[in-house]
């Protein structure tokens, strides 16, 4: 059995669904502030968790003024 991986969305893959896929049981999902304008077909024993408990950072802080 592999160790788990832990996969950034959207620097490993640009959507969490094509992080997802690419998962296997047991992997992290972090992903970064912003929109995501889809529809998740969780399949598999993953951890989905946002970046925000760890950088405080929301989409709306990074935006510039």
């Amino acid at each position: 059995m592999l160790p788990s991986q832990i996969r950034h969305t959207p620097s490993d893959y640009s959507t969490i669904q094509g992080d997802h896929d690419a998962s296997e049981n047991g992997d992290t999902i972090l992903v970064d502030p912003g929109i995501y304008f889809e529809n998740l077909f969780i399949e598999k024993d993953i951890t989905l968790e946002s970046l925000y408990p760890i950088t405080g950072n929301t989409w709306k802080n990074q935006e510039k003024e």
